[in-house]
């Protein structure tokens, strides 16, 4: 079945070895610090595909990752038959963590709130993260 090849692909690029910190962990800790606002959530499973795909290919030197994340995203939504309007909202939704400013849009500004809430944490888990990062 194609989603369960597209989990499968999701799962192992956030697992490789040089997935430090953008990782499998990063996707459950976004998906945790959501449930709570979930009910505020107006598309939720964008918000989901977008957290699965924002960061499925990560090189830290690059400058490109969300644009090749954003077009990964959109070939297999197309695929597995996700509405064209829905397709574009996770693109988008993936192309603004690049900057993480504020939106007009309320969806966007959970998944950003989401993705960068490490910052947020005790010092421990804190600590923790800026030496995965460093890694």
């Amino acid at each position: 079945m194609l989603a369960d090849e597209y989990w499968k692909e999701i799962k192992g690029r956030y697992s490789g070895k040089s997935r430090h910190y953008h990782n499998l962990d990063h996707i459950a800790n976004m998906i945790f610090e959501l449930e709570t606002v979930k009910f505020e959530i107006e598309h939720w499973n964008s918000v989901l595909f977008s957290i699965f795909y924002q960061d499925i290919i990560y090189k830290s030197s690059a400058n490109h990752n969300e644009e090749k994340n954003a077009e990964i995203a959109k070939n297999r939504l197309q695929k597995i038959n996700v509405s064209s309007p829905q397709i574009n909202k996770i693109y988008n939704q993936i192309l603004v963590t690049k900057k993480h400013q504020l939106s007009k849009d309320s969806d966007i500004n959970y998944l950003l709130d989401a993705d960068l809430s490490i910052l947020g944490k005790i010092w421990n888990e804190y600590e923790n993260y800026t030496k995965q990062i460093r890694k």
